[in-house]
């Protein structure tokens, strides 16, 4: 009788162990994948977390330093009162902005930074191109 019971748990614990290990992770090997793809002739899958596949947008050009203040209305925006708006001031301008264009439907061209945005070069900053203001300030 306790070798019976013995021999179960030991069958038990044996299961237990084949599935945890069949289902450990399940990790990718791309490599591996991808040359099994390319003898079918398949096109390769892309690697997730690879810097080639994953394509970035291009950062505007707030973003890349500090911008000298030079309107009063920047200026407002300016919390540290260094010259310079930084990344985070900018994005509160733009933000307020947007919320101005989304109330009146457009904002008048005031700072070099609403510049950037005025495709149109009419001075002012429409609906349709502060979707680019919407996408770079999320």
């Amino acid at each position: 009788m306790k070798t019976l019971r013995l021999a179960v748990w030991i069958v038990v614990l044996a299961a237990v162990l084949v599935v945890a290990s069949h289902s450990f992770a399940q990790l990718i090997n791309y490599d591996r994948l991808n040359k099994t793809r390319a003898q079918k002739g398949l096109p390769p899958i892309p690697v997730p977390g690879k810097a080639a596949d994953v394509a970035q947008p291009p950062e505007p050009f707030w973003a890349k330093g500090d911008t000298k203040v030079t309107t009063k209305e920047e200026e407002a925006y300016d919390v540290n009162n260094d010259g310079k708006m930084q990344k985070a001031e900018v994005k509160i301008f733009l933000r307020d902005n947007l919320d101005e264009i989304d109330k009146k439907g457009g904002v008048t061209v005031s700072s070099p930074i609403l510049k950037a945005y005025d495709k149109s070069g009419d001075g002012v900053v429409s609906r349709l191109e502060a979707e680019k203001i919407r996408q770079e300030v999320r």
